[in-house]
């Protein structure tokens, strides 16, 4: 299984990863009456979780080139597009987090074999663009149902039960 994140390419099968797990989720609402069982809403789509597990050693590739440039897309927040061996576009991802096990070191302390696992999450800033915009423009169209015809401007005592003039009097 190889796959291509951002710039790096995983292309030959040693340095493919050993592993993928992925989950996704929705989203719901718990929404409690004042009697009777809570109401289960659903909100929608949760964003997809992947974790990949690659080994990396030596004899077929540098182990430090790979770590420190998954590394600096996580440290420059790089969204990056996910592509499976077959081209088959998987979304974009950011990297969450990055686990590295040095197995064994050369002697200046660079790793010469690790397990790397890397945790991305997808992201989808046009979604979540798209819904807020639709939400703005819909908050800035008049009810079709309103009748009135002009919006109420009142003073204070236009919300008060009582009459801000028999206040003063007292």
């Amino acid at each position: 299984m190889s796959f291509i994140f951002g710039n790096i390419i995983f292309d030959r099968p040693a340095e493919s990863p050993e592993s993928e797990s992925y989950n996704k989720a929705h989203t719901y609402v718990e929404l409690k009456p004042a009697t009777g069982k809570p109401i289960l809403q659903r909100k929608g789509q949760g964003l997809m979780n992947l974790t990949v597990s690659m080994y990396f050693h030596a004899d077929f590739c540098d182990p430090s080139d790979y770590i420190n440039r998954l590394f600096a897309l996580m440290d420059d927040g790089e969204v990056c597009p996910l592509f499976h061996d077959n081209g088959e576009f998987q979304g974009n991802f950011a990297i969450l987090d990055i686990s590295v096990r040095a197995e064994k070191r050369f002697p200046d302390g660079t790793p010469m074999a690790a397990t790397v696992d890397v945790t991305l999450k997808e992201y989808s800033e046009a979604q979540f663009l798209k819904i807020a915009q639709d939400e703005a423009a819909a908050a800035m169209m008049p009810d079709p149902d309103d009748e009135t015809e002009e919006p109420f401007f009142g003073s204070a005592g236009d919300y008060l039960d009582v009459n801000p003039a028999d206040i003063a009097r007292q």
